[in-house]
């Protein structure tokens, strides 16, 4: 018998006893035993048997007593790493459970294509290049992980402060929103307040420091009466002889 399910008994011929030959499901309490001695699911009757082509002149149903000897087949897990073993149980479904819940179970991931055991799969989504996560500034888009910083320096939902905030603006905004607070009226009255004020500041600064420099200039310049061979002309500066 040719079935992909004969490599999960640890008794290769039990798959003629537990699997149907047509359909290749595990059997039922409803199997059938054909004249002809093979056993296929109830609605897998047909006028010839799938197994050996004899045509099917009559079918019993599988006696409960041989049931309970196929249900308790021993079978293992075939995913590689895997060591368990069990019995196959009611339509297989011992076997079943075990390879939907296996840790050892093969797992694609979707984004780069790569093959691990389910068991890796978290540690995999965590360090994964092309795996897509979410904007950090929670714009709703998903992207590769890889390409998340330079979405991120452009985002229209990136928080960024107002283009005057070197003159005293103090709003954070989204950068999307950038336009709409610069050309806001009253955003603008303030804005030119500010500058104002900056302006005001470096000039006060600038007098402050002529004022300053003026000040250091004279004190280097030497009385008229101190003059004699060889002095009398002012000295130079600090700032000129540099």
């Amino acid at each position: 018998m040719n079935s992909a399910k004969t490599k999960y008994f640890l008794q290769p011929d039990a798959a003629k006893l537990c699997v149907c030959p047509l359909c290749d499901n595990f059997l039922g309490p409803s199997g059938v035993i054909l004249s002809c001695q093979h056993m296929v699911c109830q609605s897998c009757i047909q006028d010839i048997c799938p197994a050996c082509g004899d045509k099917v002149t009559s079918s019993i149903t599988i006696p409960s007593g041989f049931f309970s000897v196929v249900v308790s087949k021993p079978v293992k897990c075939t995913h590689p790493g895997c060591s368990w073993q069990g019995t196959l149980g009611m339509h297989g479904e011992q076997l079943t459970q075990h390879l939907d819940h296996c840790m050892f179970k093969p797992w694609k991931c979707n984004d780069c294509g790569i093959v691990l055991a389910t068991s890796e799969q978290l540690q995999h989504q965590e360090e994964c290049d092309m795996f897509k996560i979410p904007c950090r500034y929670e714009c709703g888009v998903h992207i590769p992980r890889q390409e998340e910083p330079n979405h991120a320096s452009k985002c229209d939902w990136a928080p960024v402060p107002c283009e005057f905030e070197q003159v005293g603006c103090k709003h954070h905004l989204h950068r999307k929103d950038q336009n709409d607070h610069a050309t806001n009226p009253a955003h603008i009255h303030r804005h030119m307040l500010l500058l104002l004020q900056e302006i005001q500041r470096l000039r006060t600064g600038l007098s402050s420091l002529a004022a300053n420099f003026t000040h250091a200039n004279q004190e280097n310049v030497e009385p008229k009466s101190s003059r004699g061979k060889g002095r009398g002309r002012p000295r130079k500066s600090t700032l000129q002889e540099l």
